[in-house]
């Protein structure tokens, strides 16, 4: 009875053992140790800019009969003598005025830039313009318009507008 007894006691001690056991549980392993399949980490969140690109275009601005200002978007534009066009681009921001530098680059130089306001360069081989103003934007809302004058070279046009740390917004349209 003695053995049963003994046996009973190591049988029950082993059942209470194998229970404590299933419990535990192995530490994780070492993030090193992780096989190249692993997810990455989560990116760390991006510091919110002082300017937020919201909506932007490219385009043919006209005036309405009752001579409000219409902007119809395009990626091809026609030479037609006087011709306003530009780019409207919507923001997010809280600051009561925004700095924006503009790149044109025309495929070919044009007979002329005319007046230009604002801080303005030109590139010695004058395909290149560098525009720079500080403006308020209306309803969110920062712009600018160009008028074709005779001379303006026909094909590709590239503008990048680039408003305080915002991501530069690039326009790529076609004169024909």
């Amino acid at each position: 009875m003695r053995m049963r007894t003994a046996h009973a006691l190591t049988l029950a001690l082993a059942v209470v053992l194998a229970a404590a056991c299933g419990e535990a549980k192995p530490p994780p392993p070492p993030v090193r140790d992780l096989p190249d399949t692993a997810a990455p980490p989560p990116p760390a969140p991006r510091p919110r800019r002082a300017v937020e690109i919201e909506q932007a275009a490219v385009g043919v601005f006209t005036r309405t009969p009752d001579g409000q200002v219409d902007f119809r978007p395009a990626k091809t534009i026609p030479m037609e003598p006087d011709l306003q066009f530009g780019w409207v681009i919507g923001l997010n921001t809280s600051k009561p005025t925004v700095r924006w530098r503009e790149e044109f680059v025309l495929p070919a130089a044009p007979e002329t830039w005319g007046p230009v306001a604002g801080n303005h360069q030109l590139s010695p081989d004058r395909k290149v313009s560098i525009l720079e103003r500080e403006v308020v934007p209306e309803n969110g809302v920062v712009y600018n318009v160009w008028t074709t004058s005779p001379g303006d070279p026909k094909g590709r046009h590239v503008i990048r507008v680039t408003i305080e740390d915002a991501e530069p917004v690039v326009f790529e349209f076609d004169f024909v």
